[in-house]
């Protein structure tokens, strides 16, 4: 798994974020070419190295002198040519900043001042592509260093980590927390990782230390689970089929029964239920309520993960889920038996052929 980490100690903003992804190494010849598919005109978007401190780091600029109303932003993304995954995470973007500025503002209707530049749109979607383009599977944040924040910002990274060293200008703009705020998945310090290559961007200010660092990795997914377990010795196999069906429904990730025996020789059932942290307190009322048991026993367990990806895959038979895991391409059970049923082809021969 590729994972991406911001060093943000000293600020983001959209032109820092584009800048560390080509100091990283990607083309913006490349950035550029998707950006076209906005269909849209009067923009240009350049590079050039910057000194901060001891070193150079890669400052992205991006002229243009459009404005445009809320409606008109994502009216632009909306129509545009860019591919259903981009425009999501762009209009995730713009309605966080909407939102933000709505409430800052009290009103109904955004007051966008800058952000209104089209400018605000290839700093989002430009960000956006370019961390397609790395092939990133998750993005991780540091806290957010905000100097002296515009009112915007904060209403952006209320429930976030934050920080600030200075109270003289403004480190995090709108637009890079909303970016941030909206991709990252966890704050705080930096995972482990394989490093496999950096960027440096380079913001606006003429400081020592006015740039934001990109850290790229490859991760080995590992995460921990939950796992409940009960000795049952009472209960009719019936109802231990319901309570497995109630505890899929919660978000189980695996239910399963083992055959045991128990104090004088009875033969019992232990029920055992993986289930992630967040939903594990769902999963123990479900077994209080639905079984005999007085106790659960309760234990954190490490499992590793092959990176998964799910996809279309087209077939003479027509569309079907699959799962790509480590090399493998898993079919989705329900989809050939639809297949079998339909074309009255053997089950078995269906799941060789795809």
């Amino acid at each position: 798994m590729k994972i991406a980490y911001l060093d943000a100690s000293s600020g983001v903003s959209g032109d820092m974020l584009l800048g560390a992804i080509v100091d990283y190494g990607i083309d913006l010849a490349l950035i550029r070419e998707e950006l076209t598919k906005l269909n849209i005109e009067g923009w240009t978007i350049s590079e050039r190295k910057k000194k901060v401190g001891h070193f150079e780091a890669t400052k992205v600029d991006v002229q243009t002198d459009i404005s445009l109303s809320c409606e008109e932003m994502l009216r632009v993304i909306k129509e545009s040519k860019l591919s259903e995954e981009i425009q999501k995470d762009s209009l995730k973007i713009l309605a966080r900043l909407f939102s933000s500025e709505m409430a800052v503002h009290k009103s109904k209707l955004p007051h966008l001042h800058q952000l209104g530049s089209l400018d605000t749109i290839i700093d989002i979607v430009g960000t956006v592509i370019g961390f397609r383009l790395m092939g990133i599977d998750k993005l991780y944040s540091s806290s957010l260093n905000l100097g002296l924040p515009a009112p915007a910002t904060l209403k952006l990274v209320e429930g976030f980590d934050i920080s600030s060293t200075t109270q003289d200008f403004e480190l995090v703009t709108p637009t890079g927390a909303a970016i941030v705020t909206t991709l990252a998945e966890g704050f705080g310090k930096m995972p482990e990782m394989r490093l496999v290559g950096s960027g440096f961007g380079a913001g606006d200010y003429e400081r020592e230390r006015n740039y934001l660092l990109l850290i790229v990795g490859e991760k080995e997914e590992k995460d921990e689970v939950i796992l409940l377990e009960v000795n049952l010795d009472d209960m009719s196999p019936q109802v231990l089929s319901y309570v497995m069906e109630r505890l899929f429904v919660a978000g189980a990730l695996d239910v399963w029964f083992t055959p045991i025996q128990m104090k004088k020789n009875r033969p019992a059932t232990k029920l055992s239920c993986l289930i992630e942290k967040e939903k594990e307190k769902e999963a123990v009322n479900i077994i209080f309520s639905e079984t005999t048991t007085g106790g659960i026993r309760r234990s954190v367990v490490e499992r590793w993960l092959l990176e998964r990806k799910e996809e279309m895959l087209s077939t003479e038979y027509g569309d079907i889920s699959v799962k790509r895991m480590g090399g493998k391409t898993i079919p989705e059970y329900e989809d050939i038996k639809r297949i079998a049923k339909d074309t009255q082809i053997s089950l078995i021969t269906l799941m060789k052929k795809i």
